[in-house]
This record gives structure tokens, sequence and C-alpha cells, in this order.
């Protein structure tokens, strides 16, 4: 358990947070935001370095500014979201830029923030920042995901609510965003039964219904014959691969997980 906590305090601190500002005072301000909330400021004054620089970098959210010389705000929001890797960032609009409204319309559903600089205070923008990153950590409403129509659903079944942030976030971060979390066996054969997933993630070790029990289970559906389930356990002890799969798990990914690992397999499984 500690593992899992200690690994979601270190993927939340791995968190990479893109700041671009024209003005230094602001600039170090914002700065000051993301480091109050425990995140890692990657800062910029000139726009035009901002592609290079986050070439080679994960970024978790960005932070631009409106009024700045070639390119402006709203040409660098469109070059970041051009970017395939980049097309699901959350981005903050943080302006102090006059009658900018009527130019909204060239960046329309590319931001999903707009502060501005005259009415947010720092406490407010660390506020901001804090809520955006832990969008991440929150699986969408089941309800949602089962009425929406293609895509990958993929079903987590995980008693401990660290392991859950983990994992949900890992996926979300790689544009899966169709989650459904249960925390238990006997919830995951009820979710399976009420409806087709197209991954299913088991954890091994559960209450009321342990993961190879609910994995027996789900695997005596027809539709669910060959649908992968990736069996998710901390005992790395001889004879735990054999088991999951010998109880119906296609493969199996050891606890604490590594995150290389685990996106690899759940592209492979859900042929991303």
């Amino acid at each position: 358990f500690l593992v899992e906590v200690l690994t979601h305090y270190k993927l939340r601190k791995d968190s990479n947070v893109l700041c671009v500002d024209d003005d230094l005072p602001t600039l170090n301000l914002v700065k000051q935001a993301i480091d109050s909330v425990g995140l890692n400021a990657i800062a910029e004054n000139v726009s035009a370095n901002v592609m290079n620089l986050i070439r080679d970098k994960e970024i978790d959210l960005a932070i631009v500014d409106l009024d700045m010389p070639t390119p402006n705000g709203f040409e660098l929001i469109k070059l970041i979201k051009s970017e395939k890797r980049f097309a699901n960032l959350p981005i903050i609009i943080y302006t102090g830029k006059e009658n900018y409204r009527e130019d909204l319309s060239k960046i329309e559903g590319l931001f999903e923030e707009l502060l501005e600089k005259r009415s947010t205070n720092i406490e407010d923008l660390a506020d901001t920042i804090n809520a955006m990153i832990n969008r991440y950590e929150e699986p969408p409403p089941v309800e949602s995901v089962m009425k929406k129509k293609g895509g990958v659903k993929i079903l987590l079944a995980e008693d401990y609510k660290h392991s859950q942030i983990i994992v949900t976030r890992l996926l979300k971060k790689n544009s899966y965003e169709d989650i459904v979390v249960v925390e238990n066996g006997e919830d995951a054969v009820k979710m399976a039964t009420g409806d087709r997933f197209d991954l299913i993630l088991m954890d091994m070790q559960m209450p009321i219904m342990n993961g190879f029990e609910a994995t027996e289970k789900i695997r005596q559906m027809p539709e669910y014959k060959n649908i992968p389930i990736i069996a998710l356990t901390a005992f790395s002890m001889k004879g735990d691969r054999e088991k999951c799969l010998e109880s119906g798990a296609t493969d199996y990914i050891p606890k604490p997980i590594d995150s290389k690992e685990f996106i690899d397999k759940v592209k492979y499984y859900t042929n991303a």
C-alpha cells in the first residue's frame, strides 16, 4: 500500500506544467503558483521557443498568455494542439489582453479555462492548476461511458484508491478516456454483464470476490471469450503469472506498475 501511495506522489511530482508569458514578473508568479501545488514548471518567456522546448517533453497542462509577439497566444495554442501528442492537452489562458473576446472564436474548443490577470490572484490560479491536474485522476461518470458509442471502453477492478488513481491517470494521459472503476470482483462481473468492454484490468486481491474468481466468471460469458483481461497483482511470487493465466487472464502486470510496460500492453491489447 505504501508503494502505491509513493507512486501516486511521484506521478504527481513528475507532472510538467508549461507556462508561457513574455512578461517575466508575471511568468515568475505563475511559476510560484505551479510550485505551490507541488508540480514541475517549464517556463518560457519567448513564445517562438516553445515548440522546440516541449518537443521531447511530457506536458500535463499548459498556461498561455494571449498578448505576446509572434507567435501570439492564439497562434501558439493552435501550434501546440496541432501536434498529435498534445491534442488532448488541457490549456489555461491567463491573460491581461484587452478586447480579446472576439478573437476567442479562432481557438474555440482548444482551451479549458480562461483567467484574466486583473481579476485572478495567485491563489485562484494555483487552485485552477490543481483542479486541472486532478482531472487526470478522476474517472468519468459511469453513465457517460455507458452511453458513449465507439472508442475504447476499459473496466478497472481495483479496491485501493491510490492504485485507482495511478491507473486512471496513466490511461487518461494516454488518451484513454472511457474508464469505469469498480472496487471488487463482484461489481466487475455485474458491470461486464451489463455492457461490453474492450479491455479489463483486474486486480487479483480484492474483497467480496477476488480477481481470480471474477475473471473465471467473466470468461464464461460468450461475449468475453476473446476480450483481453490483464491481471494486476502485488504478489510477484513464483507461479503468480501462471495462476492468473489459468483463471483466464490474457496477460499479467506486477505491482508496483511500471508505467511504460503498462501503457505498452494497453496499447497492444487495444490495437492502438
